[in-house]
């Protein structure tokens, strides 16, 4: 059972950032899943910190591809990223506190990668994709990973 499923809109084409989206996006998923399953709350917490440990190095990579090829919408997308993960972490405090985490959350996942994706996203691939080859973005994850 999914949450959310990948859709062929939600490619931005850039690879290396769309595979990290379908990785988040999976991850999300399989919080989903194990909730349902009522599995044990420390085998939903490891996979919530998985999520956020992944999502922190997705931010830093979009992040410094943006600066590489000179985006100049990249302080506002961090700000985006930033609030993204004050709200994980408060929500990690909370099912902590609570034994198990709000449904609130896998909604606020879902609707905001969604909507980061098919928003903010969209808005610096377009900005890429207007400016430079497909390869930028293979050479530049080849070069930082």
């Amino acid at each position: 059972m999914e949450l959310v499923r990948w859709k062929s809109e939600f490619n931005l084409g850039l690879d290396g950032i769309d595979e990290q989206h379908q990785t988040l996006l999976d991850l999300i998923n399989e919080v989903w899943r194990l909730i349902i399953a009522k599995a044990d709350p420390q085998a939903v917490m490891k996979v919530l910190e998985e999520l956020e440990h992944y999502t922190r190095e997705h931010f830093r990579d979009e992040e410094a591809f943006m600066r590489a090829v000179g985006y100049k919408g990249v302080e506002a997308h961090v700000r985006e990223h930033e609030a993204f993960v004050t709200r994980i972490e408060r929500e990690k405090r909370g099912a902590q506190a609570a034994g198990q985490l709000s449904l609130d959350l896998l909604r606020f996942l879902e609707n905001w990668l969604i909507d980061h994706i098919q928003g903010s996203d969209r808005a610096y691939a377009e900005y890429v994709q207007k400016r430079s080859s497909g390869s930028l973005l293979s050479r530049f994850f080849r070069r930082f990973r």
